[in-house]
């Protein structure tokens, strides 16, 4: 018997100013890591070391510290074991992202 399904997720991402083309183009809205950054991201695992060069990237623009990273990791542990992220980085669901978003990123996202 075959089943038809599709996978879906939500991205948490942080726009980069463009500075590039003569800066026309201010943002691109993208998921793409090319242009933007992901707020889960390979940092954001507790397998992940403090030089991973997202990290220095996220703490100043986040204005956030090494507890808050600290407790992203073990967010993301216990997230993934449920289910609810997958890789590469993306959220199963909306009530996930925004829990994520409400408890770790208010300052970046506002």
């Amino acid at each position: 018997m075959e089943t038809n399904y599709y996978l879906g997720g939500y991205y948490l991402i942080l726009q980069n100013p463009i500075t590039y083309w003569g800066n026309k183009i201010k943002v691109i809205n993208s998921a793409s890591g090319c242009f933007n950054d992901h707020l889960l991201n390979g940092w954001s695992y507790s397998w992940s070391s403090n030089n991973n060069p997202w990290i220095d990237k996220i703490k100043h623009s986040c204005l956030i510290d090494d507890s808050i990273i600290t407790a992203i990791r073990k967010w993301t542990m216990l997230a993934s074991a449920a289910g609810k992220i997958g890789l590469p980085n993306v959220f199963a669901d909306l009530d996930t992202l925004n829990e994520y978003r409400k408890t770790f990123s208010p300052i970046c996202l506002m």
